[in-house]
């Protein structure tokens, strides 16, 4: 028995890994995970924190209460190997960066496209019937018991996640596409801006190219 109890306890302290998101868990990990909120006033949190795909919004636990975030005053976030930080309101994933900017994400739960299909992803018309998301699964996780949440994880339609990418460079954040790119670009900058892209071979879905982007447009201001 005291084995199992010490096994038990130190599976209990592994972090939770990232899973598909559910309308009933809208969030980025298996559970809320030993994370840290660092302030830009130097200070600190120690939190348990989940990352929610609904609006992309940092929840922690107080209490055993679901919390929504503050971002207005937080820096960086980091939950294990993943880092993030705040971007227009929302918390985004830092995915590259270096000493001239970043590459975040937005990773949002595709509501709407499980609500088109009835439900569930995949679903035949004859098959799939048509409802509408309760107001637990759709916002419903903030101020309620983490244990009551965490018991109806398996009870949602499974949702899938929507990445699109930005580049943080100063205090501009720009989508990574090539036609917003280009719209940021000084005249001098665009002059270059052709000939770099034939001899970078830029993949808009690939972080680490993105990155590349990120210097262009810091070295061409």
């Amino acid at each position: 028995m005291k084995r199992l109890l010490f096994l038990a306890a130190m599976l209990a302290m592994i972090p939770a890994a990232a899973q598909t998101p559910s309308t009933t868990w809208p969030y980025l990990y298996d559970n809320f995970i030993p994370g840290v909120i660092y302030m830009q006033d130097g200070a600190k949190s120690e939190v348990q924190l989940n990352v929610n795909v609904r609006h992309d919004r940092l929840h922690f636990i107080d209490k055993e209460i679901i919390k929504d975030a503050d971002l207005s005053r937080v820096l960086v976030v980091t939950a294990g190997d993943d880092k993030y930080i705040p971007v227009d309101g929302e918390l985004r994933k830092v995915f590259a960066e270096s000493d001239k900017g970043a590459v975040v994400a937005s990773l949002l739960g595709d509501f709407a496209a499980l609500q088109e299909t009835g439900g569930g992803y995949g679903a035949s018309s004859e098959t799939a019937s048509t409802r509408k998301l309760s107001s637990v699964e759709v916002d419903g996780q903030v101020n309620q018991n983490h244990m009551l949440i965490l018991q109806e994880k398996e009870n949602g339609a499974e949702l899938n996640l929507i990445t699109t990418y930005y580049l943080i460079q100063g205090k501009s954040c720009i989508k990574a596409t090539r036609k917003d790119v280009e719209s940021v670009l000084s005249n001098a900058a665009k002059a270059n801006w052709k000939a770099w892209l034939k001899a970078n071979k830029i993949k808009w879905k690939d972080p680490e190219s993105l990155l590349k982007v990120v210097e262009f447009i810091s070295d061409n201001k």
